[in-house]
C-alpha cells in the first residue's frame, strides 16, 4: 500500500495570542494510560470531500470537544490540560492512495495500516487525524488520540457527533464537562486497595508490587481477526451454561481459555485479565452517558489455568462476572477518596510500567457499546469496516462489533506468532485435551467441552514418569459404586487400575519376548539345541494363548491382539531408523560443541523405543533431542464403537508443538505420520520424505 502525503496543518480552536487556561487532569485521567490509541474506519464511495470533513471536524472541536485540542502540561504531582496559547491544536493530514478501496477490503489487520495515521511514538498532539482517499472514492479516516484526556466511551461520542456535524444534524444531548459527581466524602474513606492495582506503590509504601517489565521484539507480534455470529455465540458457548451471562462475559471468558492452551500455560500459573469497567452507570447517582474524559477503573478476574481450562466456559465468565461487579459505586467512591488524599504524589499508573509482553496476563477492552457502527457521513457512502491498527502488546484483546447482515463480534488480538497460529486452529473448538507435563505446562488441548473432557497428565518426554486422569463433564456417566465419592474419582481409580493391569501384563511379555530372543541366539549357537528342548512345541502355543487373552474387566477397553516380533518386523524397524535418520538430518540443529553422532544415536534409541513400547495403551512419548514423537499405532482406538458405527477416521486435531511426530494406524493396514514443523520447513521435510521413501514401502 502506497500511501502519498499530500499536505498536514493544525486546527486550532482560539488564535495563538489566546491566554492559555490550565486545567488539572482528575485523578481518573491520571490513572489512564499515556499512550495515544489509533483506529482506522473504511468507508465506501462516494464519501464527502476533504473540505467538508474538515469544516466539520474544526466546528465539532470548537463547540464540543476543545479538550481534544489541548496539549498536556503542568509537573508529575500537579497534571494538566493547556488550552490556548501557541501549542496545541489537532493534527490534520490529507493523503492519497493509488489503488482501490475494494482491494483491501475484508479490511484485516496488518503493518501497512499504520501508513493510513499519524504516528504514535512520536506525536505531539493530541488528536490526530488522516483522510486518506482512495482511487474509487473511498476513505478510510486513520485518527489516533491520547488516553489521557479521553477514555474511549468519550471517543466514541466524538466520532458520532463529528458525523452528525457533517450531515447538519445538531446533536441532542451536547456532550458535557461536569464534574459535579467527583466529590470527595468528609471525611474521606478509602475502602479498598488502590497502591498496586491503580497505581504504583511509593517507596515508602508498605504494599508489595511486583512488577514483571517484559519485552519482546515487536516484529515477534502477530495481530488476528476471528470472526463469532451470533448464532455461534448463542447456540455453541451460552447454550453450554447455566447463569446467564453477557455476551461479553461468556466470549471473554471462551477467548480466556483458548489463549491459556495457545500460550501453553502452566497449570499452577496465575493468568488474569485486565478489564477495563466504565463507571457512568455504577456510579451513584450515574453519570451523564455525554460526559468527555476518563472515568474506567480496572478489574482483574484470575485464575489458575488448569481450573480455567477444567471449569468450562461457565467457571470463566463467572469469574469474569464477580471480579467485574466489584467495581461497584463503593469502588469508585474509595478511589476517588484516595484521589484526594493522594493528589500532591507523583501518581504513575501501572500500565506506564508495564512492557509489551503480557504472558501470562491480558488485556481486554470492549468497543461492543462505543457506538462505532453508528457512525455515517453521508455522501452515500458506508461505513465498512474499522479496526485498531497493528498493535505490538502481546496479550491485547480487543472485542468489536461485526458490521455485516447477521451481526456477531470479531475479537482482534495481538499474541507472539507461534501462539496466534495455534489460537486461530483451535477458536471455534469445543473439543478440547489439555496435556499437562509434572512441570505445568500444556501442550495441547483438545476434548468436548459439554460431553467429553479428558485430561492426560505426563511428564516431558525426558522424564519417565507418566499419570493419567479422566473427567467427565456431561453425557453418560458410568454407575456410582458409592454416591458420596465424585464420578471423577471412581473413573479415575478404574482407569488406573487398568492401566497398572496393562503395564505389568507388557512387562510380562516383553520377559517372554527377551527370553524368545535368548532361545533363538542359542539355537543358532548350538545346533544340537532343538533335540535338547524339550518344551519347544509347547512354548508357542503357550505364547499365542498368552497374547489373545484380553483385558475386558472395566468395560473401559477391549481385546486387541499384540504382534510377534519377527524378521519382518526386525527389517521394519531398521527400515524406520534409517529413513528417519536422513528426514531429520537436515532440519536439526546442534550446538557447536555436540558431536554429530549425537543425532545418529538418538534417532536410533527412538526408533528401537518406539517399536518396542508401541503396544502400550498410553501414549509414548519418547524424546530425540529436539524431536518428539508420539506413538498411537497399537491402540484400538478403530475399535471404538458408540452403537451407530466404528470411525472411519482418527488423527490429531492439531500438533501444537514444532517438530512433533504422531505415528498412527490405517484401519485397513498401513502406518500414517502426522508431523507439525515451522513454516518454512514444513514443504521441504515432505517432499524429502517421499524422495527418500524406498519404492517397495
Amino acid at each position: 500500500m502506497e500511501v502519498r502525503i499530500q499536505r498536514s496543518t493544525v486546527i486550532a480552536t482560539s488564535p495563538p495570542t489566546t491566554e492559555a487556561l490550565e486545567l488539572p487532569l482528575t485523578i481518573f485521567d491520571r490513572v489512564a494510560p499515556g499512550r495515544q490509541v489509533a483506529i482506522v474506519f473504511a468507508f465506501s464511495a462516494p464519501a464527502p470531500s476533504n473540505s467538508e470533513l474538515i469544516k466539520s471536524l474544526s466546528r465539532t472541536l470548537l463547540l464540543h470537544f476543545p479538550r481534544l485540542t489541548a496539549c498536556l502540561g503542568g509537573d508529575p504531582h500537579n497534571p494538566c490540560v493547556i488550552l490556548g496559547g501557541s501549542e496545541g491544536g489537532a493534527l490534520l493530514v490529507e493523503a492519497t492512495v493509488d489503488s482501490n478501496l475494494d482491494d483491501y477490503m475484508p479490511l484485516q489487520p496488518s503493518p501497512e495500516l499504520a501508513r493510513l495515521h499519524p504516528n504514535t511514538t512520536s506525536a505531539s498532539h493530541l488528536l490526530q487525524v488522516q483522510l486518506n482517499r482512495f482511487r474509487c472514492g473511498g476513505l478510510i479516516v486513520g485518527i489516533t488520540a491520547h488516553h489521557r484526556v479521553a477514555d474511549g466511551h468519550s471517543m466514541g461520542t466524538f466520532f458520532v457527533a463529528w458525523s452528525k456535524i457533517t450531515r447538519g444534524i445538531p446533536l441532542d444531548p451536547i456532550p458535557n464537562y461536569d464534574l459535579s459527581w467527583l466529590k470527595p466524602r468528609f471525611p474521606p474513606k478509602i475502602e479498598f486497595e488502590h497502591w498496586g492495582a491503580d497505581f504504583i506503590p511509593p517507596k515508602h509504601c508498605n504494599n508489595t508490587f511486583l512488577l514483571s517489565q517484559s519485552f519482546v521484539e515487536p516484529h515477534s507480534t502477530s495481530n488476528i481477526l476471528i470472526h463469532y455470529s451470533y448464532e455461534f455465540i448463542n447456540s455453541k458457548l451460552k447454550a453450554g451454561v447455566k447463569e446467564k451471562f453477557t455476551t461479553f462475559e461468556v466470549l471473554l471468558g471462551h477467548i480466556w481459555r483458548k489463549i491459556t492452551i495457545a500460550r501453553a500455560v502452566g497449570k499452577g500459573e496465575t493468568t488474569m485479565i485486565r478489564v477495563p469497567v466504565n463507571g457512568r452507570r455504577r456510579l451513584r447517582p450515574p453519570v451523564s452517558n455525554e460526559f468527555i474524559g476518563n472515568l474506567v477503573l480496572d478489574a482483574y478476574p484470575m485464575s489458575k489455568a488448569g481450573e480455567l481450562i477444567n471449569g468450562g466456559v461457565e467457571t470463566a465468565a463467572a469469574i469474569i462476572r464477580e471480579t467485574v461487579r466489584r467495581i461497584d459505586n463503593r469502588y469508585f467512591q474509595s478511589f476517588i477518596d484516595f484521589g484526594e488524599m493522594n493528589k500532591e504524589e507523583n501518581l504513575v499508573p501501572v500500565y506506564d510500567l508495564c512492557g509489551n509482553l503480557l504472558f501470562p496476563n491480558l488485556e481486554a477492552d470492549s468497543w461492543l457499546g462505543l457506538q462505532f457502527e453508528d457512525i455515517d457521513f453521508g455522501g452515500g457512502g458506508s461505513l465498512c469496516a474499522f479496526l485498531p491498527t497493528w498493535l505490538t502488546t502481546d496479550g491485547l484483546v480487543i472485542f468489536l462489533p461485526r458490521l455485516c447482515e447477521n451481526g456477531g463480534v470479531d475479537v482482534f488480538v495481538a499474541l507472539l506468532q507461534e501462539h496466534a497460529q495455534i489460537l486461530k486452529n483451535i477458536s471455534h473448538d469445543m473439543l478440547i485435551l489439555s496435556i499437562y507435563s509434572s512441570s505445568g505446562r500444556t501442550d495441547s488441548y483438545l476434548a468436548n467441552q459439554n460431553d467429553l473432557v479428558k485430561e492426560t497428565t505426563g511428564d516431558p518426554p525426558c522424564d519417565d514418569s507418566r499419570r493419567c486422569h479422566l473427567d467427565i463433564r456431561a453425557g453418560k456417566m458410568p454407575p456410582r459404586r458409592n454416591r458420596q465419592r465424585p464420578v471423577h474419582d471412581t473413573v479415575v481409580e478404574d482407569l488406573q487400575r487398568e492401566i497398572q493391569r496393562l503395564q505389568q501384563e507388557l512387562n510380562r511379555r516383553d520377559e517372554q519376548e527377551v527370553e524368545g530372543r535368548k532361545q533363538e541366539e542359542e539355537e543358532n549357537v548350538n545346533p544340537f539345541h532343538q533335540e535338547a528342548s524339550s518344551d519347544e512345541e509347547v512354548r508357542p502355543r503357550r505364547w499365542e494363548q498368552d497374547r489373545l487373552r484380553g483385558r475386558i474387566d472395566s468395560g473401559i477397553f477391549r481385546p486387541f491382539k499384540a504382534p510377534r516380533s519377527t524378521k519382518k518386523h526386525q527389517a521394519m524397524k531398521k527400515f524406520v531408523r534409517e529413513h528417519l535418520i536422513q528426514l531429520i538430518s537436515p532440519f536439526q540443529k546442534f550446538h557447536e560443541t555436540e558431536p554429530d553422532n549425537k543425532l545418529i544415536n538418538a534417532s536410533s534409541e527412538f526408533s528401537i523405543s518406539f517399536f518396542f513400547k508401541m503396544s502400550k495403551m498410553v501414549t509414548v512419548v519418547n524424546s530425540c533431542l529436539d524431536i518428539w514423537v508420539v506413538s498411537w499405532n497399537r491402540p484400538p482406538l478403530y475399535e471404538v464403537d458408540f452403537g451407530w458405527g466404528t470411525p472411519e477416521f482418527m488423527g490429531p486435531a492439531s500438533l501444537i508443538c514444532p517438530r512433533q511426530f504422531l505415528i498412527l494406524s490405517n484401519p485397513d493396514g498401513g502406518v500414517k505420520v502426522s508431523c507439525s514443523m515451522e513454516m518454512e520447513k514444513l514443504d521441504s521435510f515432505v517432499k524429502l520424505f517421499h524422495e527418500l521413501l524406498p519404492v517397495n514401502v
